[in-house]
């Protein structure tokens, strides 16, 4: 069977920006309902913390060094925290156009659609397979971890974005050896590890890529010397940021992020949770099931084709220990925080172009029957679970337009206040848009300090 002239797959077939305007146009029809909601569900503490930091930028100082949070007390909010480019953006939004709650989520889903445009383009440089670079664009889009996250207010979703613009742009230099192609790379690469340093994990496949292209010959030593000390330095640049951040955040005393290692704290815990990534996480978030069935496939295909000597084993193999290194690392995060996973997408869609390979030799019906179900499954789990579930993960008062403006205006603007019980720190404060003091429990308000109770010190200063 002639790859090209399958009958099943002729959407798949179709002019490049055809297809990449269909899937694109499909993803932000099935989200259009929800584009205009504010932050609820699953990590809605990440959400406030991060747009209460955007509109601080916009209201406040537009200085990309200093984010500001609004649990600051007295101080003037400035605190650590992963380099703040995705707030800054949409920061810059709000000062052109004004705040408006759809924007953020108009602007995750945008940056998204970029990032499928480039796994598209990266398997396509790859394996000079149109139907191929669709199937690994479709199976990225309807992740249904990443069907939720692509449209929250989430830093992570940039980072990925950049991640996989910077493997393209390797592959473009690896190509054409143009300079323009390798600062492109440099510098995707450096702003994906200073919005999540964990991005830096690309570099882990294009070293093996470049070391694998020194032994045959085909880079030479010195632009082989020039690549590695330029990585180094990008490096650098991803871990000052975040030494700087811990800096910031010990000496403001402001801990809305977290900056640090969390290891599992026993064997027991460690097992329940990677038993939990493995069975639930992997095949129905990070995957799909449809995903699943053609990564399973794909791990079948390689294994009996024996492609341990494939250029690309080696890259994936050395790519995969790094995040799993990574895991272990963060293990703790990994049992509620499925977003920390993200970037293990782009290395799984490998398995999965595998996957839909054989069964498009094998039983192209079968994959177009998978490719189908994708979006659906993905709306399956997610609509009801997150986008349309009763419990909004904020009191219910906060989603109520009438009750949020009263509340704000009990107290002047530009006044600090005393907000809580929220345990988050955040929510209260970015919903009725104050800053001061926060409490997580009602006993705080009774804690002694310098002799005197918390809520008195607070409203002395």
């Amino acid at each position: 069977m002639i790859l090209g002239e399958n009958k099943y797959v002729l959407l798949f077939k179709l002019n490049r920006s055809y297809f990449l305007f269909f899937l694109i146009g499909i993803n932000f029809l099935l989200h259009a309902a929800f584009l205009n909601t504010p932050p609820n569900s699953i990590h809605v503490w990440r959400q406030c913390n991060t747009l209460a930091v955007a509109r601080n930028f916009s209201e406040e100082d537009m200085n990309i060094f200093k984010p500001r949070v609004d649990r600051r007390g007295t101080s003037d909010g400035v605190t650590g925290m992963q380099f703040p480019i995705y707030e800054y953006l949409l920061a810059i939004l709000y000062k052109i156009f004004g705040f408006h709650t759809w924007m953020a989520r108009v602007f995750s889903l945008t940056v998204f659609s970029i990032g499928i445009v480039f796994v598209y383009l990266i398997f396509e440089k790859l394996f000079h397979e149109r139907i191929i670079a669709g199937v690994a664009a479709f199976a990225f889009t309807w992740s249904a971890e990443l069907f939720y996250d692509s449209i929250i207010a989430l830093p992570d979703i940039l980072a990925l974005m950049l991640y996989v613009a910077a493997f393209y742009f390797f592959l473009r230099w690896k190509e054409s050896k143009f300079i323009s192609w390798l600062l492109l790379f440099l510098f995707s690469t450096m702003l994906a590890g200073l919005t999540k340093l964990q991005y830096m994990a690309v570099l882990v496949p294009v070293s093996i890529i470049v070391w694998m292209e020194i032994r045959s010959r085909k880079i030479s030593n010195p632009s082989a010397i020039t690549f590695f000390i330029l990585v180094s330095a990008v490096i650098a640049v991803g871990v000052s940021w975040y030494i700087h951040a811990v800096h910031l955040i010990e000496s403001s005393g402001l801990r809305d992020f977290g900056i640090e290692f969390r290891p599992a704290t026993n064997i027991f815990t460690a097992v329940g949770i990677l038993e939990r990534n493995l069975v639930s996480d992997l095949p129905e978030l990070l995957l799909n099931y449809s995903g699943f069935i053609l990564f399973i496939t794909g791990c079948y295909f390689c294994f009996t084709k024996k492609l341990t000597r494939h250029p690309l084993f080696l890259p994936l193999l050395g790519w995969g220990v790094v995040l799993f290194l990574y895991h272990i690392i963060e293990l703790r995060q990994m049992k509620m925080h499925q977003y920390y996973m993200l970037l293990y997408i782009p290395l799984l869609l490998f398995p999965i172009a595998a996957g839909a390979k054989f069964l498009l030799m094998k039983s192209p019906a079968l994959l177009l029957i998978l490719l189908i179900a994708s979006p659906v499954l993905a709306v399956i789990r997610v609509y009801p679970a997150r986008f349309l579930k009763k419990d909004k993960g904020i009191p219910m008062e906060l989603y109520n337009e009438s009750i949020v403006e009263k509340l704000a205006g009990a107290v002047p603007d530009n006044r600090l206040c005393i907000a809580g019980p929220d345990e988050s720190g955040c929510i209260f404060f970015y919903f009725l848009h104050k800053k001061g003091f926060g409490f997580e429990s009602s006993d705080q308000l009774f804690e002694m300090e310098n002799g005197k109770m918390n809520i008195e010190n607070w409203i002395n200063k």
